[in-house]
């Protein structure tokens, strides 16, 4: 599964009004990218501080948890062919 595959109307799309889309996923997991990225590059002057590593370590979790609400997703709407291989 590639995010190229999905299109604009299964990135916006919710089974309900509670959830979030794929595009919601998918940008809140690059905001939290880019702060990893700029700590990692000590350019922190602008960014909230943590008090301690707990919050840097989490992220890996915290990402797989989000993919794997778009995988999820995109296999309701049929996006994703249960065989195909995730890439």
């Amino acid at each position: 599964m590639r995010l190229e595959d999905i299109t604009f109307e299964q990135a916006i799309w919710k089974p309900v009004d509670a959830m979030n889309s794929i595009w919601e996923l998918v940008c809140h997991l690059l905001f939290y990218e880019k702060r990893l990225l700029m700590r990692f590059l000590d350019e922190t002057a602008n960014e909230p501080q943590a008090e301690d590593n707990k919050s840097t370590f989490r992220l890996p979790l915290h990402d797989a948890y989000h993919i794997g609400q778009i995988v999820f997703l995109s296999k309701i709407q049929g996006a994703v062919d249960d065989r195909s291989k995730f890439s």
